[in-house]
């Protein structure tokens, strides 16, 4: 397992206990907050517009990553 961003402390302070949430990762980029959370027990999933950030995460999590998914903006018409 590898180390969590230097602000999760704080953020996780805030946040409380996540074991066994579902939450919701909005604009995850490369998912190191999403990883995050599932590294503190959550069934994470993270979402974001860049499809090369999410592939880049997936490339990079060696096994512990959680579900990430790239969303792509459609034009209206």
């Amino acid at each position: 397992a590898g180390e969590d961003p230097p602000h999760s402390a704080w953020t996780f302070d805030e946040v409380g206990d996540v074991a066994g949430l579902d939450p919701v990762h909005l604009q995850c980029h490369f998912g190191m907050d999403t990883l995050s959370l599932a590294r503190r027990g959550a069934r994470a999933t993270g979402l974001d517009f860049s499809a090369p950030a999410v592939e880049q995460a997936r490339a990079s999590e060696q096994g512990e990553l959680p579900l990430l998914y790239s969303l792509r903006a459609r034009k209206p018409g």
